[in-house]
Parts: structure tokens; sequence; C-alpha cells
């Protein structure tokens, strides 16, 4: 949450599409590259983080035992490298099957249509995968595939919750 606040609070430490107009050239696209790398980078070491810190919460409320803030944030950095292991995984599948449309058919609705549906269930297939990786102690690999098996038969469903949070 500090993160957000601190980048959506402080729009001067962003540098936007305006910026880049007026100081033109390669220099000013390469530093908001750069800063746009870093922040998708910090969002999802700190999104993985909270994830893990959450699932490690859940279990141990499930198992009537109480879990302390430190526990709970220790977990979380524990199980760090597997988690962002399936993020950057889940990311980089997911986001791989969105590109297409602009190389294959650049402005067809139908492609892009298709490719991020297909994007959807991929998400959806592996969105169990970090409280797999905290929860089992799994590694990348294990992860992934367990999540496949627990969200076999309940996509559907997973699909329709989603979508109910969207709106």
């Amino acid at each position: 949450f500090g993160y957000l606040a601190l980048v959506l609070g402080d729009s001067s430490l962003l540098l936007d599409e305006r910026e880049v107009l007026r100081e033109g050239g390669r220099a000013a696209l390469a530093r908001m590259a750069l800063q746009t790398a870093v922040l998708d980078v910090l969002g999802t070491v700190l999104s993985s983080l909270a994830a893990a810190a959450f699932a490690y919460t859940v279990m141990k409320r499930l198992q009537r035992q109480p879990a302390s803030f430190g526990a709970c944030v220790a977990m979380g950095f524990s199980r760090l490298p597997a988690v962002l292991g399936v993020a950057l995984v889940v990311g980089l599948v997911a986001g791989a099957i969105k590109v297409p449309p602009s190389f294959l058919a650049p402005g067809s609705a139908l492609a892009a249509l298709i490719f991020n549906i297909a994007s959807l269930v991929v998400s959806i297939i592996w969105g169990t995968a970090v409280p797999a990786a905290v929860v089992e102690r799994l590694g990348v690999a294990a992860a992934l595939g367990r999540s496949a098996a627990l969200t076999s038969g309940y996509r559907w469903k997973i699909f329709w919750a989603w979508f109910l949070l969207g709106l």
C-alpha cells in the first residue's frame, strides 16, 4: 500500500508522456522505459511478498493458530524466490500470449479478444500457484502443476468470481 501511495500519490516522481515529448529523443524514452521497468519489478516483488504473507496468514487462521505480522512477513521472504519464480513464469506466459495480435493481425479486435481469453485461461489455471508455493513449500514447476490440479473442475467458477470482483 505504501508503494502504491508513493507512486500514485506523488506524480512528480513519474515521467509522463508530455515530458517525453518535451524532452524528445531516445534519452527520454529510455528514461521512461527504465522507470517503467523499475516500477514493474518493484510492484511484482511487493505484490508477490504480500501474496505469500497472505497465503501463510490464511493457512495459520484455518489451523486456528495465531499468525503474527512478523511471522507472516518472514514466511513471505523465506518463500520469495519460489513466489517470484511463479510470478515471473505466469507473467511471461500470460503476457506473451497477448502479444501475437499486434503482430499477426494489427487492429483486429477478434484476434485481441481470442488471445486475451487465452491469457485469462492461463491466469486461472495457475492462479493458485503462489499459495501452493507458500503453504506446501513447493518449487516453481511443482507449484504450477499443483495449481493446475487444484483449479481443475473449478475454472468456470473461478472465472465468474473474478468477473464479479472486477465489476
